[in-house]
């Protein structure tokens, strides 16, 4: 009996530890002032209300997979950052894609310029493939396939 309450103790010290060595602190600045780890940003200052975003930053950048939410908790955009590009999905309320294409951020000293940039695609109901557009550095885009885009795309 005594050999078993020992393990238990043991074990849970072994988790107690572990648990604090991988606890990740979130929203930390470097001391360049630049944003690193983790970020995450909730509707209102409890922290405890909607979730906005969870972002990971290296030097004052994005990096890795970013997420932001819809007030009901849902995935409203991912970035996944690759090298140079972002690839980007759009989604719904209810979850459903409804756009993915490629970006670009250009980083000058004062500000940070987002553009979408090559193939997008467009969906509507039941995932239907409805555009296809070529975007070049944020200008107007060609449709390349299907309906004209709206201007709220």
């Amino acid at each position: 009996m005594k050999k078993y309450l020992l393990l238990l103790i043991v074990f849970c010290i072994s988790v107690s530890v572990g648990a604090q060595f991988y606890k990740h602190k979130v929203n930390q600045w470097d001391s360049k002032g630049q944003r690193q780890g983790l970020w995450i940003t909730y509707l209102d200052t409890t922290n405890k209300g909607a979730l906005i975003s969870k972002e990971y930053y290296k030097d004052g950048r994005e990096t890795g997979v970013c997420l932001y939410y819809h007030t009901n908790g849902n995935v409203r955009l991912k970035f996944k950052f690759l090298k140079d590009n972002i690839k980007v999905k759009y989604f719904d309320e209810h979850h459903k894609l409804t756009r993915k294409g490629w970006a670009k951020m250009d980083y000058t000293e004062y500000n940070v310029h987002y553009y979408w940039e090559g193939i997008w695609k467009f969906y509507g109901k039941h995932r239907k493939l409805k555009t296809v557009a070529m975007f070049s550095k944020g200008n107007s885009p060609v449709v390349l396939k299907g309906e004209p885009l709206e201007n709220n795309q």
